[in-house]
Parts: structure tokens; sequence; C-alpha cells
């Protein structure tokens, strides 16, 4: 049966308009150029154009891994070469997480550990690929910093800050459940350090397991831990939003055993809005406000490949005219996600 499905998702239909959608996830060049044509600007910043075209280490990390799954190694360097030159630029091998085109300059040189660890699990992949160990060895030096200015001991264990400035309170930290990118971990404990990476990565399954909030127990953009108690930041969106929407991409992506267990209550969430006109895309998890519009197109995909249990091909968006930078990076790390996990 998976031998048929496989065979149905190669021929699968090719990119259609706004608002299509494809049976599986193929991954079709012409969305992957659509998408460096859009969001890519010649000198290979990413433009967030859903947020005044700012660039950050998020984008470039994303732009990055992107075009090692299509192969496109001239994308790929331009991309590296632009985030070295305007990102890397804090006096270690982090990256300054905002880049604006007013002043043509970083304006905030606090690091996101996402950006950061996609950042170096591009330059990973990209190593694996082209069979070139200097992308390896650059990523090698992030991760070192990575370690060393980011990860902090808890009662979870070893957990990954989202920044090196901000985020650790008079006994307590503040976590990012969504910066946790599993498959990124396990790259990282395979090529840097086997130890540190696996604990971090159990850290991560912990928090989200018990960072459940709000009337349907969702996973919140932002959590704080105390001692072994959680609670939604003060100073920070109390949200399902966002960010936390990628915490089932990455659970699904890193293969995690636990991934159903994991993203039960999103699966819920999002099955009991089926035949609903719309899918909320945020619930505020102190007052269980709903958003009065829906989730994007990469929202949807992501929801799609969350509830796919092999015994029909999910329909995933297609990249269309409306989506901005984030809502198409969602569509294509979905289908590269389900590429991987389940096309190989």
């Amino acid at each position: 049966m998976r031998a048929i499905l496989l065979i149905l998702a190669l021929l699968g239909a090719t990119v259609g308009g706004a608002g299509a959608a494809s049976a599986g996830a193929p991954l079709h060049r012409s969305e992957w150029q659509a998408f460096v044509t859009r969001f890519v600007l010649p000198e290979g910043r990413v433009s967030d154009t859903g947020n005044k075209g700012i660039s950050h280490s998020e984008g470039q990390g994303y732009g990055m891994v992107m075009a090692t799954a299509y192969g496109d190694r001239e994308t790929f360097d331009r991309l590296w070469r632009w985030t070295a030159a305007n990102l890397q630029v804090r006096g270690d091998h982090l990256f300054a997480w905002k880049w604006e085109p007013g002043p043509a300059a970083a304006t905030d040189l606090n690091s996101a550990s996402d950006g950061d660890i996609l950042i170096a699990w591009g330059l990973l992949r990209a190593a694996g690929t082209w069979n070139d160990e200097g992308y390896a060895a650059a990523a090698l030096a992030i991760l070192d910093d990575v370690r060393d200015r980011l990860v902090v001991e808890t009662s979870l264990g070893r957990v990954l800050l989202p920044g090196p400035e901000g985020f650790v309170r008079d006994g307590s930290v503040v976590l990012n459940p969504s910066y946790w990118v599993f498959p990124a971990l396990e790259a990282f404990a395979r090529r840097h350090d086997g130890d540190l990476w696996r604990a971090v990565s159990d850290s991560g399954r912990a928090l989200i397991r018990r960072a459940r909030f709000g009337e349907a127990g969702l996973p919140p953009d932002w959590v704080e831990l105390a001692g072994t108690g959680m609670r939604l930041p003060s100073g920070f969106e109390t949200v399902f939003g966002f960010n936390a929407i990628r915490v089932p991409l990455y659970a699904i992506w890193g293969g995690l055993d636990d991934a159903d267990a994991l993203n039960r209550p999103v699966i819920s969430w999002w099955s009991g809005h089926d035949g609903a006109p719309y899918i909320p895309a945020t619930v505020d998890l102190a007052t269980n406000a709903r958003a009065p519009y829906g989730l994007s197109a990469g929202g949807r995909a992501v929801s799609v490949l969350t509830r796919f249990r092999g015994d029909a091909l999910p329909l995933l968006p297609s990249l269309g005219d409306a989506d901005d930078y984030y809502s198409a990076t969602l569509i294509l790390l979905t289908k590269i996600a389900f590429s991987e996990r389940f096309m190989r």
C-alpha cells in the first residue's frame, strides 16, 4: 500500500494557483523557483513580506534548508554569503536576528536560537548534499557557540534559551517550544555533540508534554519555566499562534516516536473545526479568545500534515500569489518534511 501511495505522490499534481492543492508532496521545482523569485533578493536576502520587508536569521536559515532540499547550490551560496556578511556581526558565531532595509543594517544584535539552529542545519545539509566540509566547519563553529551561550540547565534538563539576552529572569527562564527544531537536533547529535543534543531534544519533548494551556490544552508561543512549574509569561503574547504552529511540524519531521502524543491537543483543536468556516489562526490561551481570521495556506498545510495517517494522500496547498513570506515558507517546509519523512 505504501509503495502505491508513493508512486501516486510522485505523479502528483503540479503547482496550482492560489488556494489550489496537490496530492502528496513531491518537491515541485517550480514552487521553489517561485519562492526564490518573490522572496529572495538578488544579494541573497530573504524578505519577510508580511513584516515590512525585514530580514531575520530564521528566514535566512529556512531559505538555506529549502535550497538544499531542492538541490539549488547557487541560491544556497547567495543566502549564506549574505547571512555571514550581514548577520554574523556579533563578535561570535551566532547571528543578529533582525536586519532592516531602512538603515540597511542589523538593528537588533540579540540572536534568536531557532535562526542559529536553522542556519547551522542548512550548512550541515549542504555539506552532505554537495560534499563540501567547508560548510560543516562553519556549522560546527555555530553549534559551539549555541552550546556555550544558549543551553542552560533547568528542572527539565538542558534547555534552549530563545536568545542570549532577555530570557533569564529571577528564578525562571522564558522558553519558546517552537525553537526545538527536532530534525536539526538529530543532525547535530550525529555531527557535533551527541549527548548534548539528545539531552536538548529530550527537554523539548518534556516541555511540549507539559506546556499545555487554555481550554484546549495547546502549546503556547512562549512559556515561563520557574523551578518545576510552568506559566504563561508576562510581557509575551499568550497565544497558540504563529510560533507554536511549528511545534507539530518539527515533531513529525524529526520522526519522534511520540509525535502523535505530543501533537494530540493540536490535532484535536484543528479537527474540532472541520466543517467550520475556518480554523482560527490563533487562540489566546489566557482568555480562550479566538482570532477572527483563519489559518493561512501555510498553516493549513501544517494542519493537513499533522493529521496525516498514511491511509490517503494529503492534499497540501500549493504556493499561491496571495501567500506572504511566512505562509509560503510553511507550505514548502511542510512538503519537504513530508518528502523526507514519508517518501524515503
